[in-house]
């Protein structure tokens, strides 16, 4: 997945999550329909999410972006590292 292809999601999509606590808690009412994480986000978060969006069957991209470049793409003034868009 490129990064073209998440900014189209972003640009379709009404709904999306910044961050990993609103993302787990989305999983677990099975209310994701995608789930995006940049390469530097901490193996402990990316595990969480890996499993809870294969319970879910939740798709879960990994970026080749930082947090900081992730940042950049979507023009917000905070860091994160997951990207979540909402059924």
């Amino acid at each position: 997945m490129s990064v073209t292809d998440l900014k189209n999601e972003l640009k379709v999509e009404e709904k999306i999550i910044f961050g990993s606590d609103r993302t787990v808690k989305e999983l677990l009412l099975g209310n994701i329909k995608k789930v995006f994480l940049t390469n530097d986000c901490s193996e402990k978060t990316k595990e969480v999410i890996e499993n809870y969006s294969k319970l879910n069957n939740t798709e879960m991209v990994v970026l080749d972006k930082t947090k900081d470049e992730l940042r950049e793409i979507i023009k917000k003034p905070f860091v994160t590292s997951i990207i979540s868009v909402v059924k």
